[in-house]
């Protein structure tokens, strides 16, 4: 059992490979998926053939106190691809706009959005990870 969970930790351990793993996850956590995201994230990691850890390490950038801001952020950016404007966030706005009619809006945007936001977090996250891991090997070749 120990030296299966040894492997699971060090499989796909390069630098670049732990940064496209964690860069992955993050672009799976940022999807509006809730509930999929583990499952999506490790299929697509082992598809991939990921480091699995790494990946789902990346995938908790939802957690519950930054689900809001990504939600958010993700609705509007998909509002602005879709629409060319943000979401109605004023409350007169919003009781303007039937609740079934602006729930459709906000899930499409927020799907939209979170592909886009997902992205380019990932890519920006996973390149941060692999440059630090990096570096850490060559500061400690013994721990690579």
């Amino acid at each position: 059992m120990r030296e299966k969970l040894v492997a699971l930790v060090h499989e796909g351990t390069t630098p670049a490979r732990l940064g496209l793993a964690v860069g992955l996850g993050i672009l799976v956590g940022c999807t509006p998926l809730y509930g999929l995201q583990t499952v999506l994230v490790l299929a697509l990691a082992w598809v991939l053939r990921l480091n699995k850890v790494a990946a789902l390490a990346g995938s908790q950038i939802s957690i519950p106190p930054l689900m809001p801001l990504l939600a958010f952020t993700s609705g509007n950016l998909g509002e602005l691809l879709l629409r060319h404007r943000t979401l109605p966030l004023p409350l007169a706005k919003l009781r303007a706009v039937h609740p079934e009619a602006f729930l459709h809006r906000f899930v499409v945007a927020w799907a939209v959005g979170s592909i886009i936001l997902g992205t380019v977090l990932g890519l920006l996250l996973g390149t941060v990870t692999a440059l630090i891991i990096a570096r850490r090997r060559r500061a400690n070749p013994r721990h690579a």
